[in-house]
């Protein structure tokens, strides 16, 4: 009973740390940021709850990076890109899901696989729209460049408009 009681309060102790530390990374006014932070300290607050105190290794284990790399971000050298993020956050559904499952709550670790595969399904469109954005823009600027030396081969030279060298 009384490890029951310690891990509840170490439970809520340490969600009441990470509701802070999102909070201060969030606006001075309690709003939404502006930008989706891709920073040391989205991954640490990611890794901190998934694997407690000692969650550097295990995290860049979990997300495909160096422990070394995450390290050199501690220390300033660097940040991490978005999609590193994103793989962090992955990484932490997945596990919310295996737990849910083990706990017997299959609606919900349904629902939250749903949403998982619903957001990669939207990753995934939006990197094809992406692609096709570039495409089209790039095929734009190739059929303007041919443009452009066609005109420029069908107006005269100035050794046309003398005619042939005598």
């Amino acid at each position: 009973m009384a490890v029951q009681i310690e891990l509840e309060d170490w439970l809520n102790e340490h969600a009441a740390k990470e509701a802070a530390a999102i909070a201060a990374a969030r606006g001075g006014n309690g709003g939404p940021p502006l930008e989706e932070p891709s920073t040391y300290e989205a991954l640490a607050v990611i890794g901190r709850t998934m694997h407690g105190p000692l969650w550097e290794g295990k995290l860049a284990s979990d997300i495909g990076e160096n422990d070394r790399t995450l390290r050199r971000w501690r220390n300033g050298q660097g940040s991490p890109q978005p999609r590193t993020v994103a793989w962090a956050r992955e990484a932490a559904l997945a596990q919310a899901i295996r737990l849910l499952a083990v706990a017997g709550e299959h609606d919900l670790a349904g629902e939250t696989l749903a949403a998982l595969k619903a957001r990669k399904a939207r990753a995934v469109e939006a990197g094809r729209t992406a692609f096709v954005e570039v495409g089209a823009a790039v095929a734009k600027a190739v059929a303007e460049q041919a443009a452009k030396e066609q005109a420029a081969a069908a107006q005269p030279t100035e050794q046309d408009e003398q005619g042939p060298a005598a």
